[in-house]
């Protein structure tokens, strides 16, 4: 049974009270896993760093969505990289994505400095890794009201991601105010929604990142068995 770790969304730092500090999981990512056959593992970060040799427990690594990018998940993405462990990001997970390989191209120009260093400095210097959109918030639904907040995306039929999915037009779950900008030419684009907005992009054939929600149901098992190994079929 392969061990998926889920890297979770984080309050840090936002109050003066300490007990505000907190990671949130979400059981509906739990759940998933283990309906295709994986073993999910929580991935703790302390001060917004993670132990490597808690990433060296995992077989794999979903990046679930969140409002603020981390240290942590930069570390996962090199990781990953590293390690040619499986990564999905969804969401916030989707963006960090492309924000890491959009601070690893400009590593160019600033020599010395590590990807998540050229990361903080270009959020200094105001540079745009996502842009607002509209549409595309439609509030966390109620059980059985999943349909209300969902939309058409296209996945590219020369794709890696849509092996995993069951059509080329899918029904995605959209809860999110920002999408991301133009990609590093490192990311393939593999899925846009009917206004233009990137849906997924990927690298390789182990890095995936979709900006909709595939947990919100089980509608699409096949996106979990990427992270869990679980045949497709069956």
């Amino acid at each position: 049974m392969k061990k998926v770790g889920i890297i979770p969304s984080t309050n840090l730092l936002e109050t003066d009270n300490p007990y505000h500090d907190r990671s949130q999981f979400l059981e509906l990512y739990t759940r998933r896993i283990t309906e295709n056959g994986g073993l999910p593992i929580g991935i703790l970060n302390v001060g917004g760093f993670l132990s490597e040799e808690a990433l060296e427990l995992c077989d794999s690594f979903l990046i679930c969505g969140g409002k603020r990018i981390f240290p942590y998940h930069f570390q996962v993405i090199d990781y990953a990289l590293r390690s040619g462990k499986r990564l999905l990001g969804v969401c916030l997970g989707m963006q960090a994505i492309h924000s890491y390989f959009i601070a690893k191209r400009e590593r160019k120009n600033r020599p010395g400095k590590s990807t998540l260093e050229v990361y903080t400095e270009m959020k200094k210097e105001k540079y745009f890794f996502v842009e607002p959109v509209k549409e595309h918030w439609k509030l966390n639904p109620n059980r059985g009201e999943e349909d209300l907040v969902k939309h058409k995306v296209t996945i590219s039929e020369d794709s890696v991601l849509r092996k995993y999915f069951p059509e080329k037009e899918i029904e995605g779950a959209s809860m999110h105010n920002y999408r991301i900008t133009e990609p590093s030419e490192e990311l393939k684009v593999v899925g846009h929604s009917e206004d233009g907005t990137i849906e997924a992009i990927e690298y390789g054939e182990k890095v995936l990142g979709i900006q909709f929600h595939p947990e919100i149901d089980g509608s699409f098992p096949g996106i979990f068995r990427f992270l869990t190994g679980f045949p497709l079929e069956g």
